[in-house]
């Protein structure tokens, strides 16, 4: 469970500046292994988070092979990016929301912030004393909806969607992650309007991240991932490109187990057919204390600095957020 103070103060076309208490998500866990049987599960239940309730993930693993080369088969509702091997690769940071380039929505409504159905199929292997570990694994799932939701029935829609995470780590101090995804996805283009239309864009994201650990207390992180969307302005003209370059750096600093400090910094070239080129990005810094020497109780202070140009409009708008947030994990 976790709760914030915010305050936050957004410019633009609505500009706006309020602060309030917040419970930010309270979230169900549950797994473990099917006995006498080399299969397992995993769920985690959203009881509460952005005014919603709904399943985030449920799984059925199949493992098999030894501790140094191992195989797995999944099958259910799972995060398209889990950034197994590497922690700059991670939806989940030090800070309470991911890095800027892994979230960022196309203008075809498409993000890598996702959960969809499908199956899941992987490898690793260990040197000795797992000095040097790689895995693959590759994912074939139903993709997502015209609003950019999760398909849930294959019914909605024939296609269907690949992804591909390679992982090198060289020890407990560094590594590297290449990812790739390709698909399709319904667009509503100029939606409620007398132009409205529908096409099929085709949807690639190709990224690498890495990061090491300094004198075990400061970690580097950082990443690059390219987007390459088809992208169409009206129904009868032709079809262009919407493509977009973004970079991530990001340092955590732990001054002691259980208290670090943490600092990043994002930036997204985007260039649209049709409408030129604009950039976003943003800034944060913060520090975490766990409150106890389990760690299970975490509070946490962060400052986030966020520059957004919409890519068609080209349109400008700001957002500063302090946020003060506890977590409470038993």
């Amino acid at each position: 469970m976790q709760g914030s103070f915010t305050q936050d103060k957004t410019t633009g076309d609505q500009p706006a500046s309020n602060s309030s208490f917040n419970l930010d998500q309270a979230l169900l866990f549950t797994g473990g292994s099917i006995p006498q049987t080399p299969f397992s599960y995993f769920a985690e239940f959203k009881l509460y988070e952005d005014g919603e309730s709904a399943i985030e993930q449920t799984i059925l693993t199949y493992t098999g092979g030894r501790a140094n080369s191992s195989y797995f088969g999944k099958v259910g509702m799972m995060h398209a990016q889990e950034g197994d091997g590497t922690r700059a690769a991670l939806f989940f940071s030090l800070f309470p929301d991911p890095a800027l380039i892994l979230t960022n929505s196309s203008p075809t409504n498409f993000t890598l912030d996702q959960h969809p159905v499908g199956i899941d199929a992987g490898y690793t292997w260990a040197s000795p004393y797992f000095k040097q570990i790689v895995g693959i694994q590759a994912k074939v799932t139903n993709g997502v909806n015209a609003d950019g939701s999760e398909i849930i029935s294959a019914s909605t829609k024939n296609g269907k969607d690949f992804w591909m995470n390679a992982d090198y780590l060289f020890g407990p101090d560094g590594g590297l992650t290449f990812l790739s995804y390709y698909g399709h996805k319904n667009q509503i283009q100029n939606q409620g309007g007398p132009d409205e239309f529908t096409f099929y864009p085709t949807i690639r994201r190709n990224g690498i991240f890495g990061n090491y650990l300094f004198f075990d207390r400061l970690d580097v992180l950082g990443g690059y991932i390219r987007a390459q969307d088809d992208w169409k302005l009206a129904v009868d003209g032709s079809t262009g490109r919407y493509t977009s370059n973004g970079l991530h750096g990001e340092v955590d600093y732990y001054i002691q187990r259980g208290f670090a400090l943490m600092a990043r910094y994002d930036r997204l070239g985007q260039s649209t057919t049709g409408t030129g080129s604009t950039h976003a990005s943003g800034w944060g810094v913060g520090a975490q204390k766990a409150l106890t020497d389990l760690g299970n109780i975490i509070i946490r202070g962060s400052y986030n600095h966020e520059r957004d140009q919409d890519p068609v409009s080209a349109a400008v708008t700001t957002d500063k957020l302090f946020k003060l947030d506890l977590r409470i994990m038993w």
